[in-house]
């Protein structure tokens, strides 16, 4: 079961209109079948290597899983949230 996932859309300005370093959000997973079992192991879209990211301005749908050794296909569980890196804001001159 899911312990913890963001709740709405991450948003992000690029300063330069390139892309932004983001850090993948707290995401956790708990088994519900067997919860002596502790934290469960958690793989996430756009975050395979780690735990940082550099994201090109756009919209970024991340799909976070868990699945339950003891129990396979069975036991899943997903995280799904956007993540918006937005172009730089250029302010009007006056």
């Amino acid at each position: 079961m899911v312990e913890s996932c963001p709740s709405g859309p991450l948003v992000y300005t690029s300063r330069d209109g390139g892309p932004v370093l983001v850090a993948r959000p707290q995401v956790s997973f708990r088994s519900a079948m067997t919860p002596s079992a502790g934290a469960l192991v958690v793989r996430c879209s756009h975050f395979v290597d780690g735990r940082t990211r550099w994201l090109d301005v756009g919209q970024h749908v991340v799909t976070c899983t868990a699945r339950d050794p003891q129990f396979g296909d069975k036991a899943v569980a997903r995280c799904v949230f956007t993540v918006y890196v937005q172009g730089r804001i250029r302010l009007l001159d006056i």
